[in-house]
């Protein structure tokens, strides 16, 4: 049986190789929409992935493959810690998401002036 298909292998040498090839394409975009996707999502915990040089063999070939591991950020500050008065205003979307930002007046706004000339 391998003779068989060895010999069929020698005999489509040209598709034989367009399919590897193929296979090596695809093997590509996958790993690469892998990476793309570790970049643009966040993981809801965890930590971050550690730098290269402190990774072992198996856990550099698993972000070859899976990409990097990104835990979304935590803001624990605001804008009153450089001194700036602001406002907390939360809003909801139509699909129930609720929203939170700060509103920071203009410092044309704090003095009472005019805006634009």
């Amino acid at each position: 049986m391998p003779k068989r298909c060895l010999r069929w292998l020698w005999r489509h040498r040209k598709l034989s190789l367009g399919l590897v090839v193929l296979g090596g394409l695809i093997l590509l975009n996958l790993v690469a929409y892998m990476h793309a996707h570790a970049m643009t999502h966040f993981t809801p915990a965890g930590s971050r992935t550690q730098n290269p040089e402190e990774l072992s063999r198996w856990q550099k070939v698993k972000v070859v493959f899976g990409g990097v591991t990104i835990p979304r950020p935590a803001n624990d500050t605001d804008p009153g810690r450089l001194g700036l008065p602001f406002e907390v205003r939360r809003l909801r979307t139509r699909d129930g998401l609720s929203l939170e930002g700060w509103y920071i007046p203009p410092p044309d706004a704090a003095r009472g002036g005019k805006r634009g000339a």
